[in-house]
């Protein structure tokens, strides 16, 4: 915190508006990939928010970069959302949702999944996606802009559109990293998920424990004009 507190005092400009490979590092990406958790619960599927169907390739066909692979872990350790049983009184187990890009599995309370004629899971609030196949120094070999703070970083789950106002980054730009404020971030989801790389590194917040920051490209950075 103080370390970050210190970039954002010296931190004076933005980068120039255009297209760029974004590291998302820390709680952004837990906003990020709560995508995947909204549109996999079962009553978003029944108020047809999400048009996600049981055994589709979630990420489209011939993905470039790493799958996305969720877990839900009612017995998540450090996290508040910890609980054997949800509102209902169902009994509530470890559930794999996601697999290698692929759903599974709807997740969501009882009277969702009998609606829909669905096995149910319960309510499980924590969620856990694994890793992916570089670390983030391999991020970090080639240009970047690595964003760690926001002003309100949102995400979109009916349209899978996200960004914020950029408060904290760095921009390397193949020689020199100078930290960045100001401008914003905007993408959809939906268009970077076939080519995005998960760090090996992993992070926890509360009920969530996924990639410390995520590789993304031709993002739209709005800065100077």
């Amino acid at each position: 915190m103080l370390e970050l507190a210190k970039e954002k005092a010296i931190a004076t400009t933005t980068v120039k508006s255009g297209k760029y490979t974004v590291l998302l590092t820390g709680s952004p990406v837990k906003e990020l990939f709560s995508y995947y958790f909204a549109r996999s619960n079962v009553s978003a599927v029944y108020d047809q928010i999400s048009q996600w169907k049981i055994n589709q390739k979630i990420q489209g066909e011939n993905i470039k970069g790493d799958t996305i692979n969720m877990v839900l872990d009612p017995k998540m350790k450090n996290s508040i959302f910890s609980v054997p049983y949800d509102q209902d009184g169902v009994a509530l187990d470890k559930v794999a949702v996601l697999e290698n890009g692929i759903l599974n599995k709807y997740h969501g309370s009882n009277r969702y999944s009998y609606y829909l004629n669905q096995p149910t899971t319960g309510s499980i609030a924590n969620m856990e996606f694994l890793g992916g196949s570089k670390t983030i120094e391999d991020f970090k070999k080639s240009p970047y802009i690595e964003l760690v703070s926001f002003s309100d970083f949102q995400l979109d789950p009916l349209t899978g559109d996200f960004g914020g106002e950029i408060r904290l980054g760095w921009y390397f730009d193949g020689e020199k990293t100078i930290p960045i404020t100001g401008g914003s971030l905007s993408g959809n989801i939906n268009e970077v998920q076939n080519e995005m790389y998960l760090s090996k590194e992993l992070q926890q917040f509360n009920g969530f424990i996924g990639p410390k920051t995520v590789q993304m490209f031709d993002l739209t950075v709005a800065g100077i004009q």
